[in-house]
């Protein structure tokens, strides 16, 4: 396999952006791009690389054993699909996050909160503490009052009935502020 990671290096080291070289010898953006990922392209545009830069052709190019570049190409697709795991668990780890933007106009916080609001992995005894160990807002507090929530337990399995407004004010005190 031919690879063209050295015109890279090349061009970074002679101080030209890829733009520069596209402006200078005429070759399409799109020719560039298929450099950068190795696919195939007319030698002239190699000689048009090699007059503009004053370099061999081996000063841009090498040639990698398909065995090897193959090898090297599933070692990258499975450290990218570790990757892509990792990130999914620490999602997860990190349970649901709210945005809390200051609107202008209504000098307000909203709560920007997905459809799941508060993780189901609250530890038990605080899932048994009354609402009343809840240091939220008054409005807050009344509404879970006057709405028959009695626990934290219940503010979990019943989370979709309360507006986002004052959900978001109790979901960060749920995760961040209650002591064990």
């Amino acid at each position: 396999m031919i690879v063209y990671y050295k015109l890279d290096k090349l061009l970074d080291e002679r101080k030209i952006t890829k733009t520069q070289l596209c402006k200078d010898t005429g070759i399409s953006t799109n020719v560039v791009s298929k450099i950068s990922k190795n696919e195939v392209f007319k030698t002239d545009t190699l000689n048009r690389i090699c007059e503009y830069l004053h370099a061999q052709p081996c000063d841009i190019m090498e040639w990698i054993p398909d065995t090897e570049y193959n090898a090297q190409n599933t070692e990258i697709a499975s450290i990218d699909a570790q990757i892509a795991e990792l990130q999914a668990r620490k999602k997860e780890l990190q349970g649901i996050q709210i945005n809390l933007h200051n609107s202008d106009d209504r000098g307000k916080e909203e709560h920007n909160i997905p459809e799941k609001k508060i993780v189901h992995k609250v530890p038990e005894n605080i899932r048994r503490q009354s609402i009343e160990t809840l240091k939220v807002r008054k409005e807050s507090l009344e509404y879970l009052r006057t709405n028959g929530f009695k626990t934290i337990d219940d503010i979990i399995d019943r989370q979709n009935e309360i507006p986002t407004e004052i959900i978001g004010n109790i979901y960060a005190y749920i995760m961040f502020g209650m002591e064990d």
